[in-house]
């Protein structure tokens, strides 16, 4: 067995010495190379995501934008918001007018939680929820702002507001003005609450794949 010399353990100390910074500094450059890769191919897919996200909301809202702006043209819904904002408004054409909204509005989109008329008051004068009618919204954003600024605002989203009934739940709600068609002058207000818990569902599943984040846990601080 042959015995190291002095000089060969010194020797490999001494390469030991040598090698050791410069395969620290591999290792550090590998690790930083190999974090800046993995940095870039989160944020791609983090971008991506994100793209995707948008595109959805987008449509989402395109869509309720889309579906107030048919229902303001609804002539039978003009004639009556018309008649039950006169001194001779009957409760046939108030009952006639909440049938119309619930069978023929209501009915298209099983999101949509109700629609609503307000006159140019604010107040509801018919609604596809009957004991809707009859409340003052006044103070709401979606009644004000159509009503007050019509020739400035086409559609009006009022943005998330927490469910009456369900408050760990939120609603969406869009609103448009509603002319007379002869003189075209404001009458009233038609409003569509449309369920939010498809726009929850998606931030929801977004929250969880950028924070992961179990399920259950709320996302509030990104809704709308």
């Amino acid at each position: 067995m042959i015995r190291p010399t002095r000089f060969s353990i010194k020797l490999f100390c001494w390469l030991l010495l040598v090698s050791l910074p410069i395969l620290s500094a591999v290792s550090i450059g590998s690790f930083i190379y190999i974090r800046g890769e993995i940095k870039k191919s989160v944020k791609k897919e983090l971008k991506f995501r994100v793209d995707d996200l948008i595109q959805h909301l987008s449509a989402l809202l395109k869509a309720g934008e889309a579906r107030v702006t048919d229902f303001s043209s609804d002539g039978f819904i003009r004639d009556c918001a018309k008649k039950l904002s006169s001194p001779l408004a009957d409760e046939e054409t108030r009952s006639k007018l909440n049938r119309h909204l619930l069978l023929n509005k209501k009915s298209l989109d099983p999101s949509i939680l109700r629609v609503s008329i307000l006159d140019s008051k604010g107040v509801i004068i018919g609604s596809s929820s009957a004991e809707m009618v009859g409340k003052d919204m006044s103070r709401a954003d979606h009644f004000q702002r159509p009503y007050i600024f019509f020739e400035e605002t086409g559609v009006y989203f009022s943005g998330a507001l927490r469910s009456s009934q369900d408050p760990t739940r939120f609603e969406l709600v869009f609103s448009r003005v509603l002319t007379d068609k002869d003189t075209t002058l404001p009458l009233g207000v038609i409003a569509i609450v449309i369920d939010g818990r498809r726009v929850e569902s998606l931030l929801h599943s977004y929250t969880i794949l950028t924070t992961g984040r179990p399920e259950g846990e709320s996302c509030e601080e990104i809704i709308l």
